[in-house]
């Protein structure tokens, strides 16, 4: 297990897009709670709103929110987070290797497609 990165997945994981380029480097010891330099705290607070059940069923410590003290975002404020998260989509869009774009597109084309046939079945 602890050999992951060396397995011929990941090196097809690292090849098929740069953003799982490290998968076939080993776990860097150092490279814990590494978000609480890259998010903003109001960043980290919708986060653990959004995941601390999944955050306290795996055993990870919050920062922000309390288990018990979450609050529930109201309609308005999950269509705010939406736009902002479709903006910021765009524009990683724009920097991101064309044969990556095309990947991601049939993912998500298929994606559609599934969850069309379940609507149906359902």
């Amino acid at each position: 297990m602890l050999d992951f990165h060396q397995s011929q997945e990941a090196s097809n994981a690292a090849t098929s897009s740069s953003l799982w380029t490290n998968v076939t480097q080993p776990v860097i010891k150092q490279n814990t709670k590494k978000f609480l330099q890259e998010a903003t705290d109001e960043e980290i607070l919708i986060f653990e709103l959004v995941a601390g059940d999944v955050l306290d069923a795996l055993g990870y410590q919050r920062v922000g929110i309390l288990q018990g003290k979450e609050i529930k975002f109201s309609s308005t404020a999950i269509a705010k987070f939406n736009a902002i998260n479709q903006s910021l989509k765009a524009e990683v869009r724009q920097t991101m290797d064309p044969e990556d774009l095309k990947r991601r597109d049939r993912q998500a084309s298929l994606l559609k497609e599934i969850k069309a046939r379940q609507t149906v079945v359902a």
